[in-house]
């Protein structure tokens, strides 16, 4: 019977060192897809980030090369270039932006939500500018060139444009933003 016993005993211990090491084997190798996975998130956070951040300041190059006085345009066709330019910069990152939203914590889309809703209000009135530019190059050169009059009132336009107090907005708060997406930055990649 004692020997019986400890035969029992013995496979039992058996069992237990079978049944342990499998579950130790499956809750490693399930941390190790959760890790897996955690870690190829954290580097989409980085690559992301990196492509917004990047995005954003062409955008903000683009949005001050309004208001530069040594990037003045030089003429009514060199400003409707610039506002193409500008559409096209702005569509890009506010698409990159709500095609990776999910990747960005809460206070950042918070402040970059609130940032591209007056940049809609901007994306208004550049195109609104567009097509008050149109209208005037038919008119310049029909008219200023006649006149000489083409400079000054080309100036006149670029100086109302530059008034508008949405776009002196987003000029100061996009240097605010650039330096938050910056600090993120930071704290993904220590």
């Amino acid at each position: 019977m004692n020997n019986s016993i400890n035969y029992l005993q013995l496979f039992l211990t058996f069992i237990t060192v079978i049944i342990s090491s499998l579950i130790t084997w499956w809750l490693n190798s399930h941390s190790k897809r959760r890790e897996i996975k955690l870690l190829n998130y954290h580097k989409d956070q980085i690559e992301k980030t990196k492509e917004l951040y990047s995005l954003f300041v062409e955008l903000d190059i683009v949005t001050n090369s309004f208001y530069l006085l040594n990037t003045i345009p030089a003429n009514f066709k060199d400003f409707g270039i610039r506002i193409n330019t500008w559409n096209k910069s702005y569509i890009n990152c506010i698409l990159f932006y709500r095609k990776n939203r999910i990747l960005f914590p809460e206070d950042l889309k918070t402040q970059l939500d609130s940032h591209f809703d007056v940049f809609k209000q901007v994306r208004i009135i550049i195109l609104n500018q567009k097509n008050i530019i149109e209208d005037e190059l038919e008119y310049v050169s029909q008219y200023c060139e006649f006149y000489d009059e083409e400079e000054t009132h080309f100036e006149n336009i670029i100086n109302k444009f530059r008034s508008d107090s949405e776009i002196k907005k987003i000029l100061k708060t996009s240097i605010e933003l650039q330096k938050n997406i910056e600090n993120y930055f930071k704290k993904l990649v220590e």
